[in-house]
């Protein structure tokens, strides 16, 4: 072609064309490599189309808004299916009542896999075959994912609606059978299709009290399946009559001789209490409601000691002078306060006037010891003053003692901004999540 040919030709002259001629060309490329995907998987998802999802249905009991809840996955079809079996998977989405009594049009939303790196994995560990007529009960508390801010909407009146697993891929991606599943067929050949993610309807959280469920049965050992079972009890023989008590002893007379020299103990008079003032300076203790951690050396609380008493007081406290009692996953652990006994100066000493408090931060990881916050979970910390310096070196009159909280609510059972506790929580730990390896129980509640 000339080059009289070429500026008479439109396209030469385009200059957008040569994008369109780019973006054909790609998307000739993206026809052809999905038309070159093998056979095989293609039958294979095709087939899973066909076949119903697999029978694992999902159960939130939640009794009370406080408390802990709980998670149950049954097996209602009549072959074995593999779960993953692991809470954190919940994803929480809450529509509380604002203050006018009506449901709020945005959810607040509590994801547990994004909170603990689960969003594209499975969690290790975690798979369980459930076989026909079984289940998996965990019991967890709902503010491990709805925590601080976010704690407030669970409340009684609140809408809640509860998922487990990963978000459902697009129809596009979804040809190519995208793991993870948090249910999936257990025999070959397939019977069930798998499935991203489980939910339950839309409930309400009740009013009443909080409920403390009892412990789930242990997973039977081999010893235990070897043993053989224990003879019936014999029915009991007609029981032989108890003997008769002896008669009381009866009291022995004494004579006048005796008796002159028998003299009573002299009772003391009661110490006379010295008139107390209720005006004078005392003491409370306050921490911060919430501390969330990635690790354990994250943790970071604020404690705050206040004069609740009328009149000001000279004090000298340090954070050194803070103990601690953490109830956790693992159990109660104690953490001790620094050594005492140091010499205090003069300029430590403030005066603190009425209403006021004085604030000492603590990193709770150089403080408690290092089995302590070695899992993650929730764990409530209470913590207590010792206050030493009296400053009578000085001429100052402060007081000393221990200085507990007021309220530190109920350990196992519900924590507000009423609490003078502080509740924290650890993403991460050394050891694992979970202690064990899941197992799975024989349905008790039957479906309906």
């Amino acid at each position: 072609m000339d080059a009289s040919a070429k500026s008479n030709n439109p396209l030469s002259r385009c200059q957008p064309c040569g994008g369109l001629r780019r973006g054909a060309t790609l998307v000739g490329l993206l026809l052809l490599v999905l038309t070159a995907l093998p056979a095989s998987v293609q039958a294979h998802n095709k087939g899973d189309e066909k076949l119903p999802p697999a029978p694992v249905v999902m159960r939130v009991i939640a009794p009370s808004a406080q408390g802990k809840w709980l998670l149950r996955l049954d097996n209602e079809g009549p072959s074995k299916v593999r779960i993953a079996a692991d809470a954190r998977l919940l994803r929480l989405m809450v529509w509380p009542l604002n203050d006018k009594g009506k449901r709020s049009r945005r959810p607040v939303v509590c994801d547990g896999p994004a909170l603990f790196g689960l969003r594209k994995r499975f969690p290790q560990g975690r798979e369980l075959v459930l076989e026909s007529g079984h289940s998996y009960v965990q019991q967890f508390d709902p503010r491990l994912f709805c925590f601080g801010k976010k704690a407030r909407a669970i409340r009684p009146g609140s809408e809640l609606r509860a998922t487990l697993g990963w978000k459902p891929k697009s129809k596009w991606s979804r040809r190519m059978a995208a793991a993870p599943f948090v249910a999936d067929d257990a025999n070959r050949p397939r019977k069930y299709s798998p499935l991203r993610r489980l939910s339950t309807p839309t409930f309400l959280l009740s009013h009443a009290a909080a409920v403390r469920f009892g412990r789930l049965p242990s997973k039977p050992t081999k010893t235990a399946q070897r043993r053989p079972a224990a003879p019936e009890p014999a029915e009991p023989a007609a029981a032989a009559p108890k003997p008769k008590a002896p008669p009381p002893p009866q009291p022995v007379s004494r004579s006048a001789e005796e008796a002159s020299r028998y003299q009573p103990r002299r009772v003391p008079a009661p110490r006379k209490r010295r008139p107390k003032d209720e005006l004078s300076a005392a003491f409370s203790l306050t921490a911060s409601h919430y501390a969330d951690a990635r690790t354990r050396n994250d943790i970071a609380i604020s404690v705050q000691a206040h004069n609740v008493g009328q009149r000001p007081v000279y004090v000298a406290l340090r954070a050194r002078q803070l103990s601690f009692v953490v109830h956790g996953p693992d159990g109660v652990y104690f953490c001790p306060r620094g050594s005492g006994g140091h010499h205090v100066p003069r300029e430590l000493f403030r005066r603190l006037d009425h209403g006021k408090h004085i604030h000492m931060n603590v990193m709770l990881g150089e403080v408690c010891p290092r089995r302590v916050f070695r899992r993650a979970g929730l764990y409530r910390v209470i913590p207590s003053l010792h206050a030493e310096a009296d400053g009578r070196v000085y001429g100052l009159r402060a007081p000393t003692g221990v200085i507990t909280v007021r309220d530190h609510g109920q350990v196992s059972g519900r924590h507000d901004e009423k609490d003078d506790a502080t509740l924290v929580r650890v993403l991460s730990g050394r050891e694992r999540f979970y202690r064990g390896r899941p197992f799975a129980i024989p349905t008790r509640i039957l479906p309906q």
